[in-house]
């Protein structure tokens, strides 16, 4: 019996299942590279998390006394947004805002997420109304409601029917993350460009400088290349790692890894699909006002 066919077969998959673990190295090495826009550093609230991981932040969760799993910490509301899409939350996520990629007006919008794009499949609308947010799902006839947000005097109450979820205060000075009576999060403005965050058990320390952004003790971000490309960094003793490079043309934009394993994401008219090296993962489309 020849085994050869079996065998060119079975390498043929090994050879297609290692490509696809992959970007396509030929794309990123002929793209025609564009500038991104400066970096910046403002504090934003970002309640409807409608954004996609770039570096999601864990933690180790006991199981059993002697077992633990690794769990995703959840998306805070607040957090720093970067420029070019790029949000850092308060609980160390490194994330991409769908909204801002897609251009989608601040006082309402109709948003629609599918999961599994190529069998329009796993979809979810969200629909913001002025302070108000709705999530529509395939199998129900009327938007779910989510929150409102109630705004006086620097004050915004984020409110689920007559139930306080949370509350955002904003001076010159600082911004606080409360409850009803207690603070959760204080966040003090420490100089032109630079903050610092508060919590119980530990401070972490932000700064736009010269060399990029300081994300803590967690990332730094700098553009590079004269502007045509974003390294994200992690802080070592002795010198950085990079952890990732972001490039972009005109309708793509790579994010990946020294092995060149990561994310691309291409436009398409009013929406854009996300992929995970070469397999697609999502697609966000802006559809008419909310």
């Amino acid at each position: 019996m020849n085994k050869a066919p079996a065998l060119f077969s079975a390498l043929l998959m090994i050879l297609q299942g290692v490509s696809c673990a992959t970007l396509n190295v030929n794309d990123i090495a002929s793209l025609d590279r564009g500038a991104f826009e400066p970096l910046r550093l403002t504090p934003e609230i970002e309640p409807n998390y409608l954004r996609f991981d770039l570096i999601r932040k864990t933690e180790a969760k006991p199981v059993n006394d002697s077992a633990s799993e690794t769990v995703d910490l959840p998306y805070h509301p607040l957090g720093f947004y970067l420029g070019n899409g790029l949000f850092y939350d308060f609980n160390g996520n490194l994330t991409i805002r769908a909204d801002y990629l897609l251009h989608a007006p601040a006082e309402g919008f109709h948003i629609r997420k599918s999961g599994r794009p190529e069998k329009n499949k796993g979809i979810t609308e969200y629909i913001y109304r002025p302070d108000t947010l709705y999530k529509q799902y395939p199998h129900r006839k009327k938007p779910i409601y989510q929150y409102h947000r109630l705004s006086e005097n620097g004050v915004e109450s984020f409110m689920y029917g007559h139930r306080l979820r949370y509350i955002v205060e904003t001076t010159d000075s600082t911004i606080v993350y409360r409850g009803k009576r207690r603070k959760w999060d204080v966040l003090y403005r420490d100089g032109p460009d630079a903050y610092y965050l508060n919590r119980r058990r530990w401070v972490n320390h932000y700064r736009k400088s010269e060399e990029g952004l300081v994300l803590g003790s967690d990332y730094l971000v700098t553009l590079a290349d004269g502007g045509r490309a974003i390294h994200i960094k992690r802080g070592g003793k002795k010198r950085d790692r990079l952890l990732y490079t972001i490039e972009r043309d005109a309708d793509r934009v790579f994010i990946y890894d020294r092995k060149k394993r990561g994310r691309m994401i291409t436009f398409e008219g009013n929406s854009f699909l996300v992929y995970r090296n070469q397999t697609l993962l999502m697609r966000y489309e802006l559809g008419g006002g909310g």
